[in-house]
């Protein structure tokens, strides 16, 4: 299994490759390759991170009805060749919670939990909470980011109802036709802001536009135990049967998480994040169950610490994949 650190700039990445370090200059223990590209080094000294990872060999993906199969269409199989010869690749850039992927085989391009102006808040209480990118601070977009581009995407992913996911000044500027996939409480929501396209999944269901298939998992549960739980989302190029799994806190249903076994990357908070003590994000002990059960062979952490943040709610925040040669003698 390999690491890619969002930390890093840009990588060239694949589980055959061996040597990478963290932003702290300390490698890292699986001794993955990670260079960077020229072309965008300029954002190595900014809080965007991009990721370039090629030449992954796609699982057997899992269809609707829950039975293992290679997903395959007619584009695919005209194209095959060249693809099975390298193996399926994309684009990753990050900052804050949100992130873009860029499908190497279809260009099909998703941003999730878009964040573009203002700062972050909850209910608009920036006493309490805010958080202000190095973007925010400069006026600017993340890295090369435009509004012509992220009008160009063809899908978005909102997570989660909170304001950190689902940022509703950011939306407000968003072309509404835009297809969007969502967790059912953050639905309503964008619905309201006039998005004609909104798809809610519910756990244990998926929904399609073409090229791109998204299932719903168990998610966190943020809010009182009694709330209904947010999503995990699985994303599968259908030309490439790539797979790749997000929960923005780690946190996760088993059997739910089982369900959508194996995929080929996970996305997953690299820190373990706490407020006043209470931990938003799951322990190291939480991310290796996780990864054991969904056996990818890349791990892309993300992490905030990068983030500005002021008011009373600062995070303490503890370190989860520096321990990552912990994890792997437990794997």
């Amino acid at each position: 299994m390999a690491i890619a650190c969002s930390s890093v700039c840009s990588c060239g990445i694949s589980s055959r490759l061996a040597n990478s370090e963290w932003s702290t200059g300390s490698s890292l223990p699986l001794g993955l390759r990670a260079t960077t590209s020229s072309s965008i080094s300029r954002l190595s000294k900014c809080s965007v991170k991009s990721i370039r990872v090629d030449r992954i060999s796609p699982h057997a993906s899992v269809s609707a009805s829950g039975s293992n199969e290679v997903a395959t269409n007619s584009r695919a199989e005209k194209e095959s060749s060249e693809v099975q010869e390298a193996g399926p690749s994309f684009r990753f850039m990050a900052e804050g919670n949100m992130w873009l992927l860029e499908f190497d085989a279809s260009g099909l391009r998703v941003l999730a939990d878009p964040w573009l102006v203002d700062n972050q808040t909850f209910w608009d209480q920036a006493w309490l909470y805010s958080g202000r990118s190095e973007s925010r601070q400069k006026g600017g977009f993340p890295g090369d980011l435009t509004m012509d581009y992220v009008n160009s995407v063809d899908a978005l992913l909102i997570s989660q109802e909170w304001e950190d996911h689902c940022h509703l000044p950011t939306l407000k500027l968003l072309r509404k036709d835009i297809p969007v996939f969502a967790s059912p409480k953050a639905a309503p929501i964008v619905q309201q802001l006039g998005f004609t396209d909104v798809r809610s999944v519910a756990h244990g269901t998926s929904s399609q536009i073409p090229g791109l298939q998204v299932w719903a998992t168990v998610g966190g549960r943020v809010g009182p135990p009694w709330a209904l739980r947010e999503n995990g989302f699985v994303l599968q190029e259908l030309q490439s049967g790539l797979r790749i799994y997000y929960e923005p806190h780690c946190s996760f249903d088993e059997e739910s998480v089982r369900s959508v076994s194996p995929v080929d990357v996970v996305i997953t908070p690299g820190r373990q994040y706490k407020v006043a003590g209470f931990p938003l994000t799951e322990s190291v002990e939480e991310a290796v169950r996780l990864l054991r059960i969904l056996k990818p062979q890349l791990v892309v952490p993300i992490q905030l610490t990068h983030l500005e943040i002021t008011g009373y709610s600062q995070c303490l925040c503890v370190d989860i994949f520096p321990l990552f040669s912990i994890m792997h003698e437990r794997f």
